[in-house]
């Protein structure tokens, strides 16, 4: 989070509206270049298909928004979700231990008890691989509210 919390002022804020133009225009030159191979058009359009957006011209309507991008919306959106505490800010974090070498440690608890009257303020839960089915229970017979399929747990 110490990288998170100067980002703002040691860059965002230093861009002059140039800077962000000619971001922009790069990043729009490079959505409007047609897919060098057709490897590449069908793992984009596969990748759509995938998902279920299938919104073929999404890389048109990105560009599309692009010509009209501000420093100030810049700020706004890491406001929005970066910024600890901001509206639609959400943190998760995912270990990888390695169990030999230099940087070896001890092995995470595979339980951490969940206990759902444990849940801090920020809704912050720390889950072991042995407490999901006890998780996902919980989910199942609380029903939390969820906005935009983020899980917001009170």
């Amino acid at each position: 989070m110490t990288f998170v919390s100067f980002v703002k002022a040691k860059y965002l804020e230093k861009l002059s509206d140039n800077d962000v133009a000619v971001n922009a225009k790069a990043l729009f030159v490079r959505k409007t270049t047609r897919p060098k191979t057709l490897a590449d058009e069908t793992t984009r359009n596969w990748g759509e298909i995938i998902t279920g957006e299938k919104r073929f011209d999404r890389a048109q309507r990105e560009a599309a928004v692009l010509l009209d991008i501000t420093k100030e919306d810049l700020i706004l959106f890491w406001d929005n979700y970066f910024t600890p505490g901001g509206p639609g800010c959400r943190i998760i974090v995912s270990e990888t231990i390695p169990t030999s070498g230099p940087a070896s440690s001890t092995k995470p608890p595979k339980s951490t008890g969940f206990d759902p009257e444990k849940i801090n303020d920020y809704g912050s839960i720390m889950l072991g691989t042995d407490d999901i089915n006890t998780f996902r229970s919980y989910l199942e017979s609380t029903k939390p509210d969820t906005v935009d399929g983020t899980l917001w747990i009170s």
